[in-house]
Order: structure tokens, then C-alpha cells, then sequence
């Protein structure tokens, strides 16, 4: 087969392979690899058969080859869907603000702490993690210790405390 036709063969699978990758599986995978060994190849085919202007000639047209497929999925309706564009809505916590009354409050635990869960503290529904790792069943007593990181760490309390 003609080195020409071989040449542009490889930088149009190549480009073709890219954009599979880009389209249809996400991330730096074996195809998208495979893509550019491939259009790398046919430049070296290019470079050593023609010349080293048709060597960059053919890297220069790949190279926009495969630009522009990238610029024609970020233009077209399917991107549009895989994009999420809109702003995520809500307040942000207010926990670090409420830090200083949390601390020292008893609750309950309304499900299983091993170590998160779900307590009610104040008449509130509250993500919770247990201190250290510990796992604290289902009704039992608990104490907010503090907040770190937007976690309210509690612990287990006796029932004669409360």
C-alpha cells in the first residue's frame, strides 16, 4: 500500500479514535492513547517517506484534525447535555456559625453511628460522626464533643448523665 494513503489512514483513525475517546469514554483511557500513537505514527510515516515538510504538514493537520473534533463536540447538542451549566442552588451551612451552641448539646441517635449517622440534636435532624471511629447503636445517648471540618463529632453518654 502507497506510504501516502497509510499515512493519512493512521491520522484519520487517529483523530476518529480521539474523538470516541472525548464522545463516548470519558477520561485518558487506552483508546485516546491509542489515537495519538496512531496520528503520531502516520507523521512518522509521513516525515520519513515525503520529507520533513510533508512530516509537518501531516502533524499540523492532525493536530487541527483533532482540535477541531474537540471544538465540534463542545458545540454540539449531546455536549450540551453532558455539561451541567446551572449554579447549585441552597444556602451554605450555617454549622460553623452554630459551633459554639452545638458544643456540649445532648441528642439521640436516630440511626446506627459507625462512625456517621444521623442524630437529632435541639429538636434537629443533624449529620453526625462518631469520635474516634467509635460505633454507637441506634437510641442511644450522644453529646456534641465539637465541630471540625463541618463534622459535628459527638460521643456516647451514659443514660445516667442525661
Amino acid at each position: 500500500m502507497d506510504p501516502l494513503l497509510l499515512a493519512l489512514l493512521f491520522l484519520t483513525l487517529g483523530v476518529l479514535l480521539i474523538g470516541i475517546e472525548i464522545v463516548l469514554i470519558p477520561g485518558v483511557g487506552m483508546v485516546g492513547i491509542l489515537g495519538a500513537a496512531l496520528m503520531l505514527y502516520g507523521v512518522y510515516l509521513s516525515w520519513i517517506n515525503y520529507g520533513a515538510a510533508w512530516g509537518m504538514i501531516s502533524l499540523v493537520g492532525g493536530s487541527l484534525g483533532a482540535g477541531l473534533t474537540i471544538y465540534g463536540f463542545m458545540k454540539s447538542p449531546l455536549s450540551q447535555r453532558l455539561i451541567l451549566r446551572n449554579q447549585q442552588e441552597g444556602e451554605p451551612s450555617d454549622l460553623p456559625k452554630r459551633a459554639a451552641q452545638l458544643v456540649g448539646q445532648q441528642g439521640i441517635a436516630l440511626t446506627d453511628l459507625r462512625p456517621s449517622g444521623i442524630a437529632k440534636i435541639q429538636e434537629e435532624r443533624l449529620d453526625v460522626v462518631a469520635l474516634d471511629g467509635e460505633y454507637i447503636e441506634k437510641d442511644e445517648n450522644i453529646q456534641v464533643v465539637r465541630i471540625a471540618q463541618n463534622s459535628v463529632l459527638v460521643t456516647r453518654i451514659e443514660k445516667e448523665s442525661v
